[in-house]
């Protein structure tokens, strides 16, 4: 992807490494080792749902960034517009 469909990308993706890097610093309140450690990860690693939603947003994502590319492309006989410094062309 490329221009503001790089960046939304980018912003979405580091809210759910976010949420996933809370998930990895927050003890458990029961105290139990699940998988070897003392976070949540193993429960979210396990919940389907998660890596559904995660390739949904992706699908989601992707297709945004090929609708964006297809409108930016009608413009570009007037890119001159935002390209070029109108008073140096004048």
């Amino acid at each position: 992807m490329t221009g503001e469909g790089f960046c939304i990308y980018n912003v979405i993706f580091g809210f759910v490494s976010n949420f996933i890097e809370v998930a990895q610093q927050i003890n458990r309140l029961d105290g139990t080792i699940t998988g070897g450690g003392l976070d949540y990860m193993v429960e979210i690693k396990d919940q389907f749902l998660v890596y559904a939603s995660l390739q949904k947003i992706t699908h989601n994502l992707k297709d945004m960034g090929k609708e964006t590319n297809k409108f930016i492309t009608q413009y570009e006989d007037f890119s001159f517009l935002w390209k070029e410094d109108l008073e140096e062309s004048f």
